[in-house]
């Protein structure tokens, strides 16, 4: 059985991280999301979570948290290596529903696969 828990460990924390990730790393977009992935000089794949003010009260950035923060638990073992990835939200994420996000998720995880 996997172990689908979400640990500070698979978390991007520091500001310095962010900064050097959208310096050097490879972006990826759809219409929902803007990833920037590259390569972790850890043994794991961890992810940062950007949504700004831009795209809803704090309760639709919670919830567009939540949902990305949920599918990277459960999907993370597709991702071949270890990454560093940044997931930003887009605007056009608060008005969508659930599966579509997922959709979208779904999508630019696939991306970062190839």
């Amino acid at each position: 059985m996997l172990k689908e828990t979400f640990l500070k460990e698979n978390r991007l924390r520091k500001r310095s991280e962010f900064v050097s990730l959208s310096k050097t790393g490879n972006k990826y977009h759809n219409s929902h999301f803007l990833a920037v992935a590259e390569k972790s000089r850890f043994e794991r794949t961890r992810i940062g979570i950007t949504v700004s003010k831009k795209v809803g009260c704090a309760v639709v950035r919670n919830k567009v948290k939540r949902l990305v923060r949920e599918h990277f638990r459960k999907n993370r073992h597709k991702i071949k290596g270890n990454l560093d990835i940044n997931i930003i939200a887009k605007k056009r994420t608060a008005g969508d529903d659930n599966r579509i996000i997922d959709k979208a998720l779904h999508d630019i995880f696939h991306r970062i696969e190839r």
